[in-house]
């Protein structure tokens, strides 16, 4: 499945999608623009990893370039391929610069023209071709300038090696006509060493990684350009939100990605991520396992370690763990950085190192790692979630484990998610005993109600129960029975977050299980009534849970201040309180009084 290709997507479509990467381009057409009208050379390369844009920000700025007067009246602009293949001398790269020029021209003649003349130096001797070619390319730019723009320019570099590099050099000193925009995955030696004849020739710009901001905005452009409705509606939701977080977490602010794992999302928007992650894996390891295949031993062994390392290293220490020399190790690990598999960061006089791409280390970890995909996944949530996320999730998930589960497949993956939970927060002791009061309750109904008011009650107290001593969820925990004020606590608030019949589930798992729940008269069911008027409730909801409690199992006196309730306030036969004594009328009182609950 083709996901993303910068150089065939509409120009409109890649404006849109410029996310993280304007300013970049905004001030390399400038420098276009200011070069072309105060003949000033060009000179800049954009350094940046697998999949952060650099292709991308270069047909963006192409787009732009290519269209505007001020630039074409004085550059000629090469737009090289993505990977120029052969490229091993500096004879090569003319050849790769003319068919450059013959690939984006409009022109159907200077198309036929150029390549009979790429044809005639095939035809001549070998040692005159490159004079041929320099000739040919001068003559096409006449008064003009010639503009390179080139993706991954190690690649040319490398195959031209020094000898190609020096006349490349020597060719731009003596025309004065030859700009290059380039882009490359990290610093290579050609350009850094002293030795070498391109050292500090560029001026060098950095490609950042995505910041979780800058995901989410490119997230909500890919939605607003496949125009879904449903799509956007989702990602308004906590779980689309979570899944964002997510998506910038594996990601790691990689624009290809967030792109993969935005695919995954669009075909499946009510899925847990877990399936487009495993996706994406599956898609990308053969990819990352052909870069690792052709490193030398000793840096695939580098590469392994770090995969399965969580924080960078010390060099030290991998040495030690690889059994390198320390010379040994900072030579592979320069080359590494050169590659740009390995980021480096100064610590006093050492380095600490670490693995450049997060997806590189995940399909490692995949078939690498002790505890495979549930070791990742536990990482990730207990980076991604609090722990008192994790206990919720884990809970909701436990103790409703075969809810909407009619498939086979549907209920194995689920139980996969409890354990990644479980291992996710198994050093939080309040899950066990937790889950143990909910367990205990037979009905699912109202199990159900149980594990939706406790969730919303942890919201409110995020350290719950650790911390929190007033917390209902606390007091429910510490407590070995069912305790009166804690159930109440639970109906008052179900009704207020207008979860009605989860409420009426538990008055009636109340009335049906628990003996002797009453305080001065005042039933479950009572209760109940009370928080529906308490908390405004819409007249029709009352009248019809009034219906339902008369027939649920309670006694005489709550049977019948419900009937007189039904009668006096929803059919108009207000005498009917006046028969009541004054303490039933002072229930009946508190029931429609807008007063303190507990």
């Amino acid at each position: 499945m083709l996901i993303f290709n910068s150089k065939i997507e509409k120009p409109g479509y890649l404006e849109k999608l410029l996310v993280g990467r304007k300013k970049t381009v905004n001030a390399l057409e400038k420098s276009v623009i200011t070069g072309a009208k105060y003949y000033q050379n060009i000179q800049h390369l954009v350094i940046g990893n697998r999949g952060s844009g650099k292709t991308h920000l270069m047909r963006v700025l192409f787009n732009r370039i290519s269209t505007n007067a001020t630039v074409t009246n004085k550059y000629c602009i090469a737009y090289m391929a993505e990977q120029e293949i052969g490229v091993d001398s500096f004879y090569a790269l003319i050849i790769s610069i003319l068919e450059a020029v013959i690939r984006w021209n409009d022109d159907l003649a200077e198309k036929k023209e150029w390549k009979s003349k790429i044809g005639v130096l095939k035809e001549i001797r070998p040692a005159d071709r490159e004079d041929r070619a320099k000739e040919y390319i001068l003559s096409y730019l006449g008064e003009k300038q010639l503009l390179i723009l080139a993706d991954n320019i190690n690649g040319i570099f490398e195959g031209m090696k020094l000898h190609g590099q020096a006349r490349f050099r020597d060719f731009i000193q003596q025309t004065d006509k030859i700009n290059i925009i380039a882009t490359n995955r990290s610093l290579f030696a050609d350009i850094q060493r002293e030795d070498k004849p391109f050292h500090n020739y560029f001026h060098i710009i950095h490609l950042d990684p995505l910041t979780r901001d800058e995901t989410k905005e490119l997230i909500i452009k890919l939605t607003a350009i496949e125009a879904s409705p449903e799509l956007t509606a989702h990602l308004n939701t906590n779980k689309g939100i979570g899944q964002i977080r997510s998506i910038h977490f594996l990601s790691e602010g990689n624009h290809r990605l967030i792109a993969m794992f935005f695919e995954f999302l669009k075909a499946d928007i009510k899925s847990n991520l877990t399936i487009p992650f495993l996706k994406t894996l599956d898609r990308l390891k053969p990819y990352y396992e052909s870069f690792i295949q052709h490193l030398p031993p000793q840096q695939q062994k580098i590469i392994h370690f770090l995969a399965l390392k969580h924080q960078p290293q010390l060099g030290s220490a991998i040495a030690k763990e690889c059994f390198l020399t320390p010379g040994g190790t900072s030579k592979q690990m320069t080359e590494l950085r050169n590659k740009g598999f390995v980021d480096a960061h100064r610590i006093g006089r050492d380095n600490k190192y670490e693995l450049s791409g997060p997806m590189m280390r995940y399909c490692i970890q995949l078939t690498d790692g002790r505890n495979g995909i549930i070791g990742m996944f536990v990482r990730f949530i207990t980076v991604l979630f609090s722990d008192a996320e994790i206990i919720n999730r884990y809970l909701k998930l436990k103790c409703q484990l075969k809810e909407g589960c009619d498939e086979k497949h549907d209920y194995k993956k689920q139980a996969e998610e409890v354990l990644i939970y479980e291992k996710a927060g198994e050093n939080q002791a309040p899950i066990g005993h937790l889950r143990k009061h909910i367990e205990s309750i037979e009905d699912e109904g109202t199990k159900s109600a149980m594990v939706k008011i406790m969730m919303k009650l942890r919201n409110l107290h995020p350290n719950c129960p650790i911390a929190e001593k007033d917390c209902t969820c606390s007091q429910l925990l510490n407590t070995n029975t069912d305790d009166d004020p804690v159930l109440k606590i639970f109906i008052i608030k179900l009704v207020s977050c207008s979860l009605y019949e989860d409420a009426y589930k538990l008055v009636h798992y109340i009335n049906s299980n628990i003996e002797g729940r009453s305080e001065e008269n005042v039933t479950t069911s009572i209760f109940f009534i009370k928080c529906l008027f308490k908390f405004n409730t819409n007249p029709e909801i009352i009248e019809g849970y009034l219906n339902k409690l008369l027939l649920m199992p309670t006694d005489g006196l709550t049977k019948k201040l419900i009937s007189v309730l039904l009668e006096s306030r929803f059919k108009g036969n207000e005498q009917t309180v006046y028969n009541l004594p004054k303490d039933e009328r002072a229930i009946l009182t508190f029931i429609c009084e807008k007063g303190e609950l507990l």
